[in-house]
């Protein structure tokens, strides 16, 4: 199968999808919406890879000869060549342009380190001792703040500002429900069925339902989603670990036997 050659994730075939997400039948346990997200950031993680070898392997270079005598490692050079020529193509030029544009008109500092939306949420619920749930603004504020609690720029403090601002002039309601009217005001309303502040898998119903209020059972899911991640990302915490040391331990082994080679060299030569 050409991995390279398909555009986005959905051009994935089903048997490779399965395939990805086959950590499920050795964690039974999670449940149906939590292997959605981790689909969800495989998916990402795809479109990521194959930017990082657009922007190391094909922008460095000026011209198609030199992107084809300098391909990825990683890539065939049939695939290499495929993909040379789609991304050199009038049609997807005009897309990465647009695309591009959009990403620099939105782009804001954060100081939320490679944490998701969703782990910074569930350590900021965990921190919590009145039990209270943190606002689409309230991560907003922890992801654009320095330790000092300063904002991290020009733009970041603008846009903290006016959550305050709107927030001292808003009353009854649940914090909740006002924190997250708050952010939509500033920030603007949802799109392709996302909900900004909240990472991968929640969508505009599954949080806010059908009336667009948060219910305190669509709060009790989505902590039951945001606990799973955690433990998930512990387990790959876990697992990076042990491949560190391993990959170590590898090392530790190839230089012994180097060491045994040279002093059986030299005691060939004497």
């Amino acid at each position: 199968m050409h991995r390279y050659r398909l555009r986005n994730w959905l051009m994935f075939q089903s048997k490779q999808k399965r395939k990805c997400g086959s950590i499920s039948r050795t964690t039974r346990w999670l449940m149906m919406r939590v292997k959605k997200w981790i689909l969800q950031s495989l998916g990402k993680k795809y479109r990521d890879y194959k930017k990082h070898i657009k922007d190391k392997y094909y922008s460095s270079w000026n011209t198609d000869e030199e992107r084809l005598q300098h391909k990825s490692p990683d890539v065939s050079s049939e695939d290499w060549a495929w993909l040379v020529q789609y991304w050199g193509s009038p049609k997807i030029q005009v897309v990465a342009s647009k695309n591009k544009a959009n990403r620099s008109s939105q782009k804001l500092r954060h100081t939320g380190g490679t944490k998701s939306f969703a782990r910074h949420r569930d350590e900021e619920t965990r921190s919590r001792t009145d039990g209270s749930i943190p606002t689409r603004a309230d991560i907003f504020i922890r992801t654009h703040s320095r330790k000092d609690e300063t904002p991290v720029d020009e733009k970041s403090t603008k846009i903290i500002s006016k959550f305050k601002e709107l927030s001292a002039t808003q009353e009854g309601g649940s914090s909740s429900s006002i924190g997250d009217d708050i952010y939509t005001q500033v920030m603007g309303a949802e799109w392709h069925g996302r909900v900004r502040g909240y990472g991968l898998g929640p969508t505009p119903t599954s949080v806010f339902g059908s009336t667009s209020r948060q219910s305190q059972a669509a709060f009790d899911e989505l902590q039951i989603e945001l606990s799973a991640m955690y433990e998930i990302h512990q387990q790959m915490e876990e697992w990076k670990k042990n491949q560190e040391q391993e990959r170590r331990q590898m090392e530790e082994w190839k230089k012994n036997q180097e060491e045994e080679k040279r002093q059986m060299e030299e005691g060939e030569k004497n």
